[in-house]
Formats: C-alpha cells, sequence, structure tokens
C-alpha cells in the first residue's frame, strides 16, 4: 500500500487547518480518505465533531461516518460497483451488536472501531 499525505493547510477566512491523508493500494483504487479538522480560538462547545470508524473490509481499511452500516453499504464497500444480478455473503467480527454473525440483505449491524467484514461473492444470482 502506498500513502500520500497532503500537508496541512491555512483555509482562507476560517479557523480550521485540515489534513487529508489518502492511501491507494497498487491497483490505484482509493481505500481510505480521512479528513482531520482543527478549530482553534473556537469554544470548545461551537465546535463541530464529526465521528469516524474505522473498518476493515477484505483486508482493506475504510473510513464511515456512521455506526449502523447496512448489507448494502458493506457489499460496496467490498465491492464498489456490486452486480446487482449476484448474491454477496457478508460476515462480520468485533462489531457492537451483535459482535459477530452474518449480515443479510435488509439487515444492519452497529459497528465500533475496527470492525472486520469479509465479503464474498457467491457466484449465485
Amino acid at each position: 500500500m502506498v500513502k500520500e499525505m497532503v500537508a496541512a493547510q491555512r483555509l482562507p477566512q476560517a479557523p480550521k487547518y485540515v489534513a487529508i491523508e489518502h492511501a491507494f493500494d497498487y491497483s490505484g483504487r482509493v481505500e481510505q480518505t480521512l479528513e482531520c479538522v482543527e478549530q482553534k480560538g473556537v469554544p470548545m462547545a461551537e465546535q463541530h465533531h464529526e465521528k469516524t470508524y474505522r473498518v476493515v473490509v477484505n483486508g482493506v481499511e475504510s473510513t464511515v461516518d456512521h455506526d449502523l452500516l447496512t448489507y448494502d453499504e458493506v457489499v460496496r464497500l467490498g465491492f464498489p460497483s456490486p452486480d446487482p444480478n449476484t448474491i454477496y455473503s457478508v460476515s462480520f467480527e468485533k462489531a457492537r451488536e451483535p459482535k459477530e454473525g452474518e449480515l443479510l440483505p435488509g439487515q444492519s449491524v452497529e459497528i465500533k472501531e475496527n470492525t472486520e467484514f469479509d465479503v464474498d461473492d457467491t457466484g449465485r444470482s
């Protein structure tokens, strides 16, 4: 995996600094985009904090911005252009609730940091 770090840059007329990290696998596909925002001079109660979660799908790290992932969202993380005529099996572990199991179409799982998913193309439609 090749990582590229874009230096923190001052945004004009805003008290924010943004650092963006892009990770690419050898096929050139973007694996992860992470934005870190530091707000200086803004009271803590007025700062906007976005919670992100790192998940691992088929051995590849991704970042999501919500803690409830659906079957379709996980499939798209494993297969960015899924075939609508294909059935995918999705298994997971290290989740919040339930902690491990199988995810079926129409279901969702509450994740936590570093939840792991395996998404397989069953070859059936």
